[in-house]
């Protein structure tokens, strides 16, 4: 699979990430996942706000992932070559695991509407709401392409992070050609 064709593709990604300091309401509507990651080492070296950014970019591609109710081996597998890739190595094991179960505390704690609002409001905000989907949509073709509940999702994601129909359905179909593409 052309997973690395689609990592590639969103390095700018990580450049922008760093730049961007959230502020004001888009910063609290994603501060729920992203508390005590100040602690971790990779993420510490982000402002804090930043750090919330880089976090809602990959609760983006948990959100899409998991919609089917199962975040399989190989969905967690894409997420963690994402975060390694878009990190330039600097993510640990445990910073995965803290981004992984504070996602789904939010998610239990605010359900999945919620949280697509919220992270879609947040990368729209900040200009970064293609690449979050597109990554979302990466991680979660990662095992058996997208499922209907995962395409209504990336729809809801996508319509909060300004992207339109015509645009998000482009976006899958380039998904769909990296991965097809042999690394």
């Amino acid at each position: 699979m052309g997973f690395r064709r689609l990592l590639d593709r969103l390095r700018p990604l990580a450049q922008r990430l760093k730049a961007r300091a959230p502020t004001g309401d888009a910063a609290e509507g994603v501060s729920g996942f992203s508390a005590g990651f100040d602690a971790r080492p990779w993420l510490s070296r982000l402002d804090p706000a930043s750090a919330q950014l880089f976090c809602a970019v990959f609760e983006a591609g948990f959100l899409i992932a998991q919609a089917d109710g199962r975040f399989d081996r190989a969905e967690r597998s894409h997420m963690r070559q994402a975060l390694l890739a878009l990190s330039d190595e600097g993510i640990l094991a445990d910073d995965v695991d803290a981004m992984l179960s504070g996602f789904t505390a939010s998610l239990s704690r605010d359900g999945a509407a919620a949280r697509c609002e919220a992270v879609g409001r947040l990368l729209r905000a900040h200009d970064v709401g293609e690449a979050g989907v597109y990554l979302a949509a990466g991680i979660a073709c990662a095992s058996d392409g997208l499922s209907q509940v995962e395409l209504k999702t990336l729809d809801t994601l996508a319509r909060h992070a300004g992207l339109g129909f015509e645009r998000l359905s482009a976006l899958v179909e380039a998904i769909r050609a990296d991965l097809a593409t042999p690394d």
